[in-house]
């Protein structure tokens, strides 16, 4: 698989410096990717053959991003099974699990998140680290596995230097830190600072997968929201764009939306991506932060 950013560097564009925003994605060990390392630019075109892992790519971004928001392991993970590395036996306890990851910069520094997942025999958080430039604020352990919580440590640099309290096994333990971190002390307020920057970035990716056949049928007016498929692209241009909007009304469409290119052209590849095509086969593509989108 082909990972570009065409005539950009990874990062933030140069005018939103100040917006949170996800730059790298890691997959240690997930389906098909081992050790795996993709950087993100404003637009990052992923090509290749069937089969070489661009989905993944996608499903993690997903994953990541649902996870900041709050959902559950399980609402995240429907086939956790799937997820573990191809050829992965289980430990003498009969566990398999996988691991993924990323990186956010924005105003609080260089962040990192890496999540280590049990999928066998229970879907849980076994593991979970929060860095910022290289400093370690939270880190969470699978102590007892007969509780559904997992042990996590963050930075206190106050009278202790960490603080230590269970978190839910079920839940990215870096979204809660805001609720749990008193933030009365310098290191505290670091802590704050890396889990806001870290969940503010993840709550902005939405991640799509179009489909081109629905998308080319007319849209009822009523749900002005993209939904994942981008079938009601078409209500999303009439109510965002003058020029489409006033288009469908000299048409006369009442009552349905109907956009010349929906299911082609930049239609297809989302309100953020395109679709592309390397030499591997089709692309797939992610508009950096606030989409990503796979072309078909």
């Amino acid at each position: 698989m082909t990972v570009l950013s065409p005539g950009q560097r990874p990062g933030p564009p140069a005018d939103d410096r100040g917006v949170p925003t996800v730059t790298e994605l890691r997959l240690s060990a997930f389906r098909s990717h081992r050790g795996a390392t993709f950087p993100l630019g404003p637009v990052t075109l992923f090509a290749g053959a069937s089969g070489s892992g661009k989905s993944s790519v996608l499903e993690v971004y997903d994953a990541l991003a649902r996870l900041g928001g709050g959902a559950a392991l399980g609402e995240v993970f429907r086939d956790p099974a799937g997820c573990v590395p191809e050829r992965t036996g289980p430990d003498a306890q009969g566990r398999r699990g996988f691991r993924i990851g990323c990186t956010v910069e924005g105003p609080a520094g260089p962040d990192g998140l890496d999540l280590a997942v049990q999928a066998e025999p229970e879907l849980r958080v076994v593991g979970e680290r929060l860095t910022c430039d290289g400093q370690t604020l939270l880190t969470t352990a699978l102590h007892d596995p007969g509780r559904s919580t997992v042990q996590a440590a963050w930075y206190t640099a106050g009278t202790a230097p960490v603080t230590r309290a269970p978190l839910p096994g079920d839940r990215l333990g870096t979204a809660l830190l805001p609720l749990r971190v008193a933030g009365k002390t310098a290191g505290q307020l670091r802590v704050l600072a890396a889990a806001e920057q870290v969940v503010l970035a993840l709550r902005s990716v939405f991640a799509c997968d179009p489909q081109p056949a629905r998308m080319r049928e007319p849209v009822a007016l009523g749900d002005a929201r993209l939904r994942r498929g981008c079938d009601n692209l078409a209500e999303v241009l009439w109510r965002t764009a003058p020029p489409v909007r006033e288009a469908s009304r000299a048409a006369g469409r009442d009552g349905a939306v109907g956009v010349p290119g929906a299911g082609g052209g930049a239609g297809r590849g989302g309100a953020r991506g395109r679709e592309g095509t390397g030499a591997g086969g089709p692309g797939r593509s992610v508009g950096h932060a606030r989409g990503a989108a796979r072309g078909r």
